[in-house]
């Protein structure tokens, strides 16, 4: 998949949050600027039922098995946050999970999109910002005792 780059002072830090009361995204952005890591937004739906799958049942599963340590997360309602929505989702579908990840003052997008198993999720998530993996045994530690 390519990489989409974005402005972090226009798009991420400015347009993204402006001056609107902190939330779970703006939190997110903060902690990821405060840690390095990689900001990742699922976006969903309430009507979804993949996207209520992906929040719901995926993502726990996601977070129980660890791989969400090395990440910054938040979940997005597109119906709450349209114009938010619009401006980072890949077309119209959800769920989506979009992983931006820091290179020097600009950032780097990839998505994830659709319904996905834990498996890729934590792949996904692992992948370092040049597209490969950051190490097999991070998101499946049972595979390096083999």
């Amino acid at each position: 998949m390519t990489l989409t780059t974005l402005s972090m002072v226009t798009v991420l830090n400015l347009a993204m949050f402006g001056t609107a009361p902190r939330d779970a995204a703006r939190e997110a952005y903060f902690r990821s600027a405060e840690t390095g890591r990689p900001l990742v937004f699922l976006f969903g739906a309430t009507w979804c039922p993949a996207c209520r799958v992906m929040k719901d049942t995926t993502l726990p599963q996601v977070e129980r098995a660890g791989n969400l340590r090395g990440v910054e997360f938040a979940y997005i309602d597109i119906d709450d946050r349209p114009a938010f929505a619009k401006r980072y989702l890949r077309g119209n579908s959800v769920p989506q999970l979009v992983r931006f990840d820091r290179d020097g003052d600009r950032w780097k997008a990839r998505y994830l999109i659709g319904a996905q198993n834990p498996d890729r999720v934590a792949r996904f998530l692992a992948t370092e910002s040049s597209g490969t993996p950051a190490s097999y045994s991070s998101y499946h530690p049972q595979e390096s005792a083999r």
